[in-house]
């Protein structure tokens, strides 16, 4: 014998003003499956949070984990001439283009941006012809990135950057 015969399953039709109605019988405290408007109302539910997840995992931009007010951090455990902390926002442009932007300095220019969602890279002039290429990695919470920053005067130095806004 097979493991259905604790179950017998008889399916009642009876046609009510049109509606069609099924009715189960099972022995020897057999549950029933989730069947009819049940069993398509909750396959509908979890196709639909499925579909819903999938969107959301495709419309996660890596650039807008970039997106705030950022604090630098120059030589951090070790020694720097730097003595002062820049503020730099970061925004996209109408082009989806990221730009950078020094809050306290009017006179950096920023150009060569590139970032393929973990490594932000680019290029900042002053107006004096003084430029520090950035390599700088953010981190798995998102609210720092690290790296390093290569001056003209080929010097590398250890650079951070906490996340304000």
């Amino acid at each position: 014998m097979n493991g259905l015969s604790n179950l017998t399953n008889r399916v009642a039709v009876a046609n009510h003003g049109g509606a069609m109605e099924q009715r189960n019988h099972f022995k020897n405290g057999d549950s029933p499956k989730i069947q009819g408007s049940k069993a398509n109302f909750m396959r509908k539910y979890f196709v639909f949070i499925f579909i819903c997840l999938i969107l959301f995992a495709c419309n996660d931009d890596p650039k807008k984990q970039l997106l705030g007010v950022w604090k630098e951090h120059w030589g951090v455990g070790q020694e720097s001439d730097v003595t002062y902390n820049d503020t730099i926002k970061i925004h996209l442009s109408k082009n989806d283009e990221i730009i950078l932007k020094c809050i306290n300095r009017d006179y950096y220019t920023f150009d060569r941006v590139l970032f393929d969602g973990i490594e932000l890279s680019f290029r900042m002039e002053n107006t004096n012809d003084f430029y520090i290429n950035y390599k700088i990695k953010l981190s798995d919470n998102r609210r720092w990135m690290e790296g390093t920053a290569h001056n003209c005067n080929n010097e590398t130095v250890y650079v951070k950057w906490k996340k304000i806004k």
